[in-house]
């Protein structure tokens, strides 16, 4: 009895390439999976409600350098401005508060005190920090 190896056959529309990842694909069928999967971040927000209350009125009073700026909730940046955002977080008046709230809300997405938020789950053969704060250096 001989074995035969199935041979998978993929087109360019199978595959979604990986950013920032030369020559790494995921499945489209398991991306699209990975992106109805129900995300259960219900209490995030409500767990750290009064960071997030002395973290709105002092931004109220005070906009911190990155109200506008859609670096902060960008998937890919570049090196240079990855550093960019991490010297004004750095110096940022309300940093402290934007890092007490992130620490205990756990945002999904986002830059919040100088560290990259990212999804709660994890993409599908990707590996990433599921929740956890990463360093820009």
């Amino acid at each position: 009895m001989t074995a035969s190896a199935a041979v998978l056959e993929l087109t360019e529309d199978d595959v979604i390439p990986i950013p920032g990842k030369p020559g790494q694909f995921i499945l489209r069928t398991e991306y699209e999976a990975w992106l109805a999967a129900p995300v259960d971040d219900s209490d995030h927000h409500t767990r750290a409600a009064a960071e997030y209350d002395d973290l709105t009125r002092a931004a109220a009073l005070t906009p911190p350098p990155c109200t506008n700026d859609l670096r902060y909730v960008a998937e890919d940046l570049d090196h240079e401005h990855r550093l960019q955002i991490a010297d004004t977080c750095a110096r940022c008046g309300l940093r402290s508060l934007c890092d007490a709230y992130a620490s205990k809300a756990r945002p999904t997405v986002g830059i919040w005190a100088g560290l990259v938020y990212r999804p709660t789950h994890p993409l599908p053969n990707i590996a990433t920090h599921q929740g956890e704060p990463s360093a820009f250096t």
